[in-house]
């Protein structure tokens, strides 16, 4: 198997044959036919979503303006297409459970109950 912090598709191909008692090249297909059916649906619906992995769209992003920061150079940049992916609440509670949170979640709770009583509400912080 690859670095331990990267699964390529052969991974998951190697994993497949081993848990399905699949051949080499049974479980190159599969692997292939679901990936090729993400991009397709994504491409022809702009949105697809996997219930309880996530959600994959296309968005528009406008023209803009940038700079180079190394000689503050002026660039313009075209509008563009791009894909994005927006992971379920299932999915990140679990990435949550695993790796933890980087403020911690107790931090993004107070920041969140301390917003909501600036605009004099009371807010409550759930994830399910």
């Amino acid at each position: 198997m690859s670095d331990s912090n990267i699964r390529t598709k052969r991974d998951i191909i190697t994993q497949l044959t081993r848990d399905f008692h699949l051949d080499t090249g049974q479980a190159r297909k599969a692997v292939q036919t679901v990936l090729n059916g993400i991009v397709n649906a994504t491409l022809e619906h702009r949105r697809i979503e996997i219930r309880r992995f996530g959600t994959f769209k296309i968005l528009h992003r406008a023209p803009r303006v940038a700079r180079n920061p190394r000689t503050n150079e002026e660039l313009r940049l075209p509008d563009r297409f791009v894909i994005t992916f927006e992971p379920s609440d299932q999915l990140s509670d679990r990435v949550l459970k695993q790796f933890g949170a980087m403020h911690g979640e107790k931090a993004v709770k107070e920041e969140l109950v301390f917003a909501g009583q600036d605009q004099g509400q009371s807010q409550s912080f759930s994830r399910t």
